[in-house]
């Protein structure tokens, strides 16, 4: 890679970091033309958790150990205009939980680490990874990586959209289940719960007012053997149940969110968000491939980030079709980067053969270091 596709500009001192090149003369050598170092390159993607991930103590070490991700924390707390590393390191656990403070805190501790990284290692994320995508809000934070959208304006968007879900939920009694499935294709799972919505709307009559519909939808589509059911409590339950007697799923696991997300009930969510999108418009062209939830495809333009992540909201998250576009397109090194270990959990169960690194810790982040400089010697 010829240092002339490195790119500094102005936009990048927007990240509140000093506006300067980070590439030390080592870095600099081992960009310049081993097939070796291409090859990594071509294989590795940069993965990104979401909501769920969130737990008291998160980034801590990271703000403790980098100056690069303190920085990061503390750009975060003044743009929001309060203390989220307060919350983060030492807070209420239920406040934490709650989505418009769960969704920046996960989005700024994995932008800590993807700023440690670039510092310990000497690159950028566009040096390091062919790809970049991220869980459900995880895909604000690998636009963030990926320098279309700032730290700054993308904790500010990620609470908004935490706000909006929580409040397009309200009056509802809400659920989100993960189904592990049992020989049942996705394509049977999603006509059952298609039929079981089905008989709900005609037992409830065309004409039921808002407040008092019951949904079920497929969520999310994580693995082969793992969905999880959105809507509301009666629904779900409804559909779980209907699976269960079908012998089409062996667990069930309800998840602890304050709101049923990428279903239809987020509909003024994605509309609010559309909305914001359009009168900021915050976004970038990304220095590498985004890869949308809602397509599972990279994101074709930066003018269309918006759209897609107001769609994306209220869509089904398409994950494993995602991993699988990674997939066939010659990835094979994930990392992992970010609290908790969901994401490289799933990675590992989906492709076993597969190399995956989890990047949520500070020895995570050294030890990446270390293997760089190995294949660096190597290719040398």
């Amino acid at each position: 890679m010829a240092l002339s596709n490195c790119k500094t500009t102005l936009r990048y001192s927007r990240l509140s970091r000093p506006l300067s090149i980070i590439y030390h003369a080592r870095s600099i050598a081992s960009l310049s033309s081993s097939s070796e170092n291409q090859r990594y390159w071509n294989e590795r993607a940069l993965v990104f958790p979401g909501q769920g991930s969130q737990y008291i103590g998160m980034g801590k070490d990271l703000y403790d150990s980098f100056p690069e991700s303190r920085h990061a924390f503390e750009e975060a707390d003044e743009s929001l205009g309060f203390k989220l590393s307060t919350l983060m390191f030492d807070g209420d656990p239920n406040m934490l939980n709650q989505t418009e403070f769960a969704q920046p805190a996960i989005v700024t501790t994995s932008i800590a680490a993807v700023r440690a990284l670039e510092a310990e290692t000497g690159y950028k994320i566009s040096n390091i990874c062919r790809y970049t995508m991220g869980h459900s809000v995880g895909e604000y934070s690998a636009l963030i990586a990926a320098d279309a959208l700032t730290l700054s304006d993308g904790v500010k968007l990620v609470k908004l959209r935490g706000k909006t879900m929580q409040e397009a939920a309200k009056g509802y009694e809400s659920a989100m289940t993960a189904i592990i499935l049992k020989n049942a294709t996705l394509e049977q799972i999603g006509h059952e719960v298609l039929n079981v919505q089905k008989e709900i709307d005609e037992e409830l009559g065309q004409d039921a007012p808002e407040e008092r519909k019951e949904i079920v939808q497929i969520g999310n589509i994580n693995m082969t053997t793992q969905v999880v059911l959105s809507g509301t409590r009666k629904a779900v339950d409804r559909a779980v149940k209907h699976l269960q007697s079908k012998l089409l799923a062996i667990r069930a696991i309800n998840i602890n969110v304050s709101a049923p997300f990428h279903c239809d009930i987020m509909k003024p969510a994605s509309k609010i968000l559309k909305e914001e999108f359009d009168r900021v418009k915050p976004f970038f062209p990304p220095t590498i491939p985004v890869l949308s939830n809602a397509t599972a495809e990279p994101i074709g333009c930066h003018l269309d980030i918006g759209s897609t992540l107001a769609m994306q909201a209220m869509s089904p998250a398409r994950w494993l079709d995602s991993m699988n576009y990674l997939r066939d397109h010659g990835i094979k090194r994930w990392f992992c980067i970010g609290p908790g270990s969901v994401i490289a959990n799933m990675v590992r169960r989906e492709y076993p053969g597969m190399i995956v690194r989890s990047l949520a810790t500070p020895k995570d982040i050294t030890d990446v270091n270390g293997l760089f400089e190995r294949q660096n010697d190597e290719s040398s």
